[in-house]
């Protein structure tokens, strides 16, 4: 499993991380020690600046965790310049995009 780095999607991270440390245990306590592992560059500073006693479970952690680090995609289209879009809306931009004359993707 590739550490997470804020460079790929949080919700593919947390998912793959949970898919793997399920053929061991779901115990909470266990998931919520074993992910900062899984962290490298900003996310691990992001966890290591988390108050002491602010997270109570995985569920918890999780959310902390999707709060702070929103997934975007990043792409060019002509002279429009780099947009970043939410996950989930990025269809719909490149479509307005289109709309409005060719796009180029990069």
């Amino acid at each position: 499993m590739e550490k997470y780095d804020r460079s790929t999607d949080p919700n593919e991270h947390i998912t793959v991380y949970t898919t793997q440390i399920s053929l061991y245990t779901w115990n909470d306590v266990i998931l919520c020690r074993v992910f900062p592992t899984t962290l490298k560059g900003a996310a691990l500073s992001w966890f290591t600046r988390l108050p002491p006693l602010s997270i109570n479970c995985f569920d918890t952690l999780v959310q902390k965790f999707g709060a702070c680090h929103k997934p975007t995609t990043s792409f060019n289209i002509n002279c429009f310049g780099k947009y970043k879009v939410e996950k989930g809306r990025i269809i719909e931009a490149i479509h307005g995009a289109l709309w409005k004359g060719g796009a180029k993707y990069s």
